[in-house]
Order: structure tokens, then sequence, then C-alpha cells
């Protein structure tokens, strides 16, 4: 049993020795590469490097943790912190800490405070760290102009159809509460586009597609029904339903950007890792 133990500490030193020199290497050869650019020693050129990025790192780690325990305090949170499970919080403690961009990285903090926050209701999917890695500055803004639209046509939907609830309240004797779905309060490209002062229809386009890639915003089809894109033999090809029977409709590029609405997923998303008044 001893020896079987020393063989196997053996193999993990090992492979922590090959692990360590293939990262030496690799600081070697930027560290070479950067000497060359900047004309200065190997040595010098290889130490600014290394301690660039270690101030970087440790300065964005920093930001992190202040902007968390931001977040977390504006949440009010009276009980315990919940614990949040490794492989959601190194996830994000790891991305935040190579992220640049101070909102971006707000995305990261957010997400952190409401893993630890016991009041939070919304989901917490692992796949929210995959959507945040995908993200641009622009796309955050987008989703969360259409979380907000649809936030407060909810509200205005609730307050409609108040005395409603309230009698069935009564009768059911329980608290009753409606879900919208996003498509039910969709938008103009033009309204999102002039709000947030688009100028580029371009930029605009493309941060609606990579919405649509990570499923957080979905179209409308010219006669008004909703459906998800999905690729057929490279064709674009919108599914939608007709009495409930599935067909299949070709639609040209152009109408995937004229009206729009935030996903469920994007819903929840947004709930969980925009933080509020994000400009």
């Amino acid at each position: 049993m001893i020896n079987e133990e020393i063989k196997e500490s053996a193999k993990a030193i090992q492979e922590i020795a090959k692990t360590t020199n293939t990262g030496i290497e690799v600081v070697e050869r930027l560290g070479s590469f950067v000497s060359r650019i900047i004309k200065e020693p190997l040595d010098e050129a290889s130490g600014m490097i290394t301690d660039r990025l270690k101030y970087a790192r440790w300065e964005r780690q920093q930001r992190l943790i202040e902007r968390a325990n931001k977040y977390i305090e504006e949440k009010k949170i009276e009980k315990e912190l919940r614990a949040v499970p490794p492989k959601v919080a190194l996830p994000i403690i790891e991305n935040a800490s190579l992220e640049d961009n101070n909102e971006l990285q707000d995305i990261w903090a957010y997400f952190l405070a409401s893993a630890v926050d016991p009041n939070f209701d919304g989901g917490l999917r692992t796949a929210y760290i995959d959507i945040i890695k995908q993200l641009e500055v622009i796309d955050v803004h987008i989703l969360n102009y259409m979380y907000e639209h649809y936030c407060q046509k909810c509200t205005e939907a609730n307050e409609r159809r108040k005395v409603r609830r309230e009698n069935v309240e009564i009768q059911l004797n329980k608290k009753v509460s409606y879900y919208y779905d996003g498509s039910a309060f969709p938008l103009e490209q033009f309204e999102i586009i002039q709000k947030l002062q688009i100028s580029d229809l371009t930029v605009f386009r493309e941060s609606i597609d990579n919405l649509m890639r990570v499923k957080c915003v979905a179209s409308f089809i010219e006669d008004g029904k909703t459906g998800v894109v999905r690729s057929n033999e490279g064709e674009a090809v919108f599914t939608h339903y007709i009495e409930n029977d599935t067909t299949r409709t070709a639609y040209s590029s152009n109408r995937d950007y004229k009206i729009l609405y935030i996903t469920t997923l994007g819903i929840n998303f947004a709930k969980a890792c925009i933080p509020k008044n994000q400009n």
C-alpha cells in the first residue's frame, strides 16, 4: 500500500514538473519577443512582463472584491451568505480577474453577489458563465434595456389585472402571480437604437446576432409569429406554430432585427447578472 502511494505521489510530482516547465518556456518565449520589440535585455523584459501581469491581475481581483461587496451591501442581506458551489464560484473569480473592462467585470461581480444572496429567487445556471464570456459592452446595454422594458411592461400589466387578481386570491385564499413571456412585450429595432443612441447599424445587428446566438434575444417574423433561429444546412430557418402543427418557414436575414423580444433565458440571466441602473 505504501509503495503504491509513493508511486502515485511520484507521478503527481512529474506532472507538476511538466506543467511548470511548460509555463517557464512560455514566459521565456514571451520575454524574448518583448525584448526584441522594446530593445531591452531579456532578463529585464521578462521581469517587466511578470511584474506587470501579476500587478494587473491583483488589481482586477481587488476591484472584483470591492464591487461584489458593494452589490452584496445593496442587496441588504440580513441572513448568512449562501454557499456557492465551486463549479460556479471559481470560474467567476477566475474570469473576472482577467476582465479588464469595468462594466463587464461588474457583470461577474453582480452574478457573484446574486449567488451568495439567500433571498435571490432567480436561477443560477452555470450557462451564465459562458454567456458572460461571450458578451461585449454593447450587448449588455441592449439586453439590459430590453430587460428593463420587459419589467416595466410586466408592472403595467399587473396593475391592469390587479382587481381580477385580488378577486382570484380571495376565492383561492392564496397569493396569485402571473408570468409574462418576453414575446408579450416586443420592441422595434428603431426604439432600441434611438434609446441607446447607436449610430452604426452594423454594430447593432452584430450585437443582436450575438444575443440571439446565446439565446437571450429572439425575433418576430413578419406575420407576427415567434420562434428561434436555427441552422439547416446553411439556411436560416424560423420555426413557429400554427394551430398546434409545427411548420418551418425560411426567412431573409434582414427580418431578424425589426421586432425583437427578450427570451426567458435572457430575463433570468439579466435578473441574476446585470446590476440595476446599468448604463
